[in-house]
């Protein structure tokens, strides 16, 4: 059976959607947590990552994904959160819990390991990639308002690079068995 996104062309078409896709995902939530529309963001980003579930051509290796990003990326967020690394927004979080829209943001990220961030799945990659990357958004949202850190951003790639390894090498290994 010929599925949604088969008919979108070669991989490199598929991964370029699929970066588009989670750039509009994470402005959704981002946004709607921004400027105080979050749960209408939080259920516009559950409608697109139905979206993207109805276009993928591998929906069960997504959806371990999208697991595996969400138990390590909470994982990640609660230690961050209990260490005292950062505080949330008054306004936005009950105090000592992870925000919904936080945990839907990891699920969401889950989509894309198939796709536009396949290349992350090597040790070395997978280190630099969420060492850079998790600084670069931990300070964007901190622009925003949304997060106030209590931990310089030096410390927040290692931590996140190192989470990050970690997390991909356990749901790699356990792909392979389960999936």
């Amino acid at each position: 059976m010929v599925s949604c996104i088969d008919i979108l062309g070669d991989a490199s078409m598929r991964n370029g959607l699929n970066f588009l896709w989670y750039q509009l995902f994470w402005w959704v939530i981002i946004g709607s947590v921004s400027w105080g529309y979050l749960w209408h963001g939080m259920m516009l980003g559950l409608v697109l990552i139905g979206v993207h579930l109805f276009f993928s051509s591998q929906r069960r290796v997504d959806l371990w994904w999208m697991v595996v990003s969400f138990i390590v990326g909470c994982c990640l967020e609660s230690l961050l959160l209990w260490w005292g690394c950062y505080r949330f927004s008054d306004r936005i979080v009950v105090h000592g819990f992870l925000p919904a829209w936080l945990c839907l943001l990891w699920l969401g990220f889950g989509c894309t390991f198939s796709y536009s961030m396949a290349w992350i799945k090597q040790p070395l990659l997978a280190v630099l990639g969420f060492s850079v990357g998790g600084l670069l958004v931990y300070l964007g949202v901190d622009r925003l308002g949304i997060i106030q850190f209590n931990m310089s951003g030096v410390s927040i790639g290692v931590f996140m690079g190192l989470g990050g390894l970690v997390g991909l090498g356990l749901g790699i290994r356990l792909k392979k068995q389960l999936v």
